[in-house]
């Protein structure tokens, strides 16, 4: 039995996360190039991120698995690349949580 926790499309949801990060990578290249990014960049590289970061902290609190203190705490040290590794182990953690239970 398969279900997503994701309300938009898990495409969609690959489509944010790379985007944010692809954008603050732009972003940290200007910065370290020229000195000032545009403000269009690093505006659309924070929407993004926060949209991403907000999707994926509501799959987490809506999942019933393990160690969703673990993943709370790296959302908030690392915001810009636990939404990505997170939507890497979400396979994993489906696998678990329904060999396991809730």
């Amino acid at each position: 039995m398969e279900y997503s926790a994701f309300k938009v499309n898990s495409r969609l949801v690959w489509i944010i996360v790379i985007s944010s990060v692809l954008l603050t990578i732009v972003a940290l290249m200007y910065l370290l190039q020229e000195g000032a990014a545009p403000k269009v960049i690093i505006h659309a590289a924070m929407i993004l991120s926060a949209s991403a970061w907000l999707i994926v902290i509501g799959d987490i609190a809506y999942r019933k698995f393990y160690h969703k203190k673990f993943w709370i705490i790296f959302m908030v040290f690392f915001p810009s690349i636990t939404p990505i590794v997170y939507l890497f182990q979400r396979k994993n953690l489906e696998r678990l949580e329904s060999k396991f239970g809730s």
